[in-house]
């Protein structure tokens, strides 16, 4: 009776060890897929705002321009558009 209990719990180890096993393995492809995952959300966030620095300094570049200037062909445009948004950058 005694060898029949021990192996039974022998068996219980081993199922509980491939079980738990097969379930770290899991969570270990669970845990590389969120560094992946959290590593391209920072590439992408990098890549945004290196793209909306080169926009904030095109519309600073632009407002050099006479036609932006008070008077200007582009002032309405200008004032409706793009200084409210490099107003937000501040």
């Amino acid at each position: 009776m005694e060898s029949e209990i021990n192996k039974k719990i022998g068996d219980w180890e081993k199922e509980f060890d491939e079980n738990f096993e097969s379930e770290i393995k899991g969570l270990g492809e669970i845990w590389e897929s969120h560094k992946i995952k959290s590593f391209i959300r920072q590439l992408l966030i990098q890549e945004k705002a290196k793209n909306r620095q080169k926009f904030i300094d095109a519309l600073i570049w632009c407002s050099g321009s006479e036609d932006f200037q008070v008077g200007g062909k582009a002032r309405k445009g200008w004032e409706k558009i793009c200084l409210p948004l490099l107003r937000d950058e501040k």
